[in-house]
């Protein structure tokens, strides 16, 4: 606990706090003139996270890694429709520099978990000044027909027998319910949560606490995904980024493949990748502890 306490003041120091900057943040934030709603949880390093949905920043990860992380969740839970449909990608990263200007803090650190795991290194590819370092987990450096591609190839190549037939029984079992009386938001939670065999090593994983309390904003989330990503390729302009990058895949993600990163992550200079071999789209529910001393073990090695 000794040397964490020190990585953690050693960190804070680079990004020059104030009084202010020391302060850990705690519930919703009043960030004036910004699109999203930001929230706060946790203490020690001020955390930009996207996740996609309030609550589900907070669920996913553990009580240790709150310890020494202050995450403040960029939440799209109520922009309204006519937002959504006029919204651009650098929308989202300009918004999160408001909201690390409101937090007073000179570099930030930035985390984006799945279909949001691109936004902190496309946020220190636009504001590597103002970034301390950058996490991305489950992610993926494409999201176009090569995506697709590799998500039927390693689900097909190396998910067991045994694997496809679970999915396919909780499919099936899901298909036998009623789920088109629920609301989209709904749907997305129970298709996620019967999906296990796809998103964890342990195909019955059961992740519903994640998912307490939370509400999908499917507006946004079909804008994002089928508009603002779609067809993204970000391979070469990764190989330029200027920040610490920690790039975190699982062996069993059937969601974002990490083959995806192959011949890639080795020719970002700044980015070490990680490739948990027990875990897959979760680590932090799954391997709670290894992911944790995973990151700080890394945070501690930029000094």
């Amino acid at each position: 606990m000794k040397k964490l306490s020190a990585i953690l003041f050693v960190i804070v120091a680079l990004v020059s706090c104030n009084k202010k900057q020391q302060q850990n943040f705690s519930g919703a934030l009043e960030i004036p003139d910004a699109i999203f709603n930001y929230s706060a949880i946790g203490k020690g390093i001020p955390c930009i996270l996207f996740a996609g949905a309030e609550n589900l920043d907070k669920n996913l990860f553990p009580k240790e890694f709150l310890e020494h992380f202050n995450l403040i969740g960029a939440n799209p839970d109520y922009i309204s429709e006519d937002v959504i449909n006029n919204l651009t990608y650098d929308d989202i990263l300009d918004d999160i520099d408001r909201a690390r200007k409101y937090l007073k803090v000179d570099k930030i650190v930035v985390m984006g978990h799945s279909m949001f795991s691109p936004v902190p290194l496309n946020y220190a590819l636009k504001y590597p000044e103002n970034t301390l370092f950058t996490i991305s987990t489950g992610s993926a450096p494409v999201f176009n027909e090569k995506f697709n591609q590799a998500v039927d190839d390693y689900w097909e190549s190396f998910a067991t027998q045994e694997r496809k037939e679970i999915f396919q029984s909780r499919m099936d079992s899901l298909m036998a319910t009623n789920i088109n009386s629920l609301s989209a938001s709904e749907q997305f939670i129970k298709q996620y949560l019967a999906a296990a065999p796809k998103y964890f090593h342990n195909p019955t994983f059961d992740c519903s606490d994640a998912w307490k309390n939370v509400s999908i904003n499917m507006n946004f989330i079909n804008h994002y995904f089928g508009k603002l990503i779609a067809n993204r390729d970000n391979t070469e302009a990764y190989k330029s980024l200027q920040v610490p990058a920690l790039i975190i895949s699982g062996k069993y993600d059937f969601a974002c493949p990490p083959v995806l990163w192959d011949g890639i992550v080795e020719e970002i200079p700044t980015a070490k990748y990680v490739l948990f071999e027990n875990t897959g789209h979760n680590p932090m529910l799954e391997i709670p502890d290894e992911f944790t001393k995973t990151v700080l073990d890394w945070a501690d090695s930029l000094n």
